[in-house]
């Protein structure tokens, strides 16, 4: 968890990653162990060369190659396979989101947030589409929407300490304390009751008088 909350003086970007945080931790596994021809099969970029170059109309393979790529930070690699992927599978709300997220992280706001809308039209009950597309617009100064999208993800997964705090982050740079108070208090009663206190751990220095 550490690697994505390096900098909170770049808070929101690395705070996007989460969403996926599911697909990407697993890169650490012996590839030999793998079948590369899975979705989410976590091998190298390399790997899934090889199967498009045999199949060009795999979209499992270009999904796990941008995964790859957007890994090892080449974003426009990433963004250009989640993007064939698209054209093979228009209808999978997933891939729009994954794209969106590389958006965010070259800080093409407006795209990311297009391709949110596109992963919440097809499915509307994600919530880390919400958590993302909020990000952004924070990204963009706009906090009034980014709070609308923070609300919604809470309303679909109230249970997620994460959620909690980056609402609450949110209203401390509004500097509606009580409110972030509340929040940031929510999130460690979660997180704790969840076993892991490691992002607490990096939470607590800066906020300390919330925790």
């Amino acid at each position: 968890m550490r690697e994505f909350c390096i900098q909170f003086s770049a808070r929101v970007g690395f705070l996007i990653f989460l969403s996926s945080l599911f697909i990407i931790s697993s890169f650490g596994q012996n590839t030999q162990t793998i079948d590369c021809k899975k979705k989410f099969s976590f091998c190298k970029a390399s790997e899934y060369t090889k199967i498009i170059e045999s199949n060009p109309s795999d979209a499992i393979a270009y999904l796990n190659r941008g995964l790859a790529y957007q890994k090892e930070k080449k974003y426009d690699e990433a963004i250009s396979d989640f993007s064939r992927v698209i054209e093979l599978n228009p209808k999978f709300d997933r891939i729009y989101g994954y794209r969106g997220v590389v958006y965010h992280l070259k800080k093409e706001y407006d795209l990311a947030i297009a391709d949110f809308d596109k992963a919440i039209e097809l499915q509307p009950k994600k919530p880390e589409n919400y958590h993302n597309r909020g990000s952004t617009y924070q990204s963009k100064n706009d906090y009034d929407k980014a709070l609308a999208n923070y609300n919604k993800a809470i309303e679909l997964a109230p249970d997620k300490w994460f959620y909690y705090y980056v609402r609450g982050y949110l209203h401390y740079l509004n500097g509606k304390t009580s409110l972030a108070e509340a929040d940031f208090k929510k999130a460690k009663e979660l997180e704790n009751l969840e076993g892991n206190k490691d992002t607490i751990k990096i939470i607590q220095p800066i906020y300390p008088k919330f925790f």
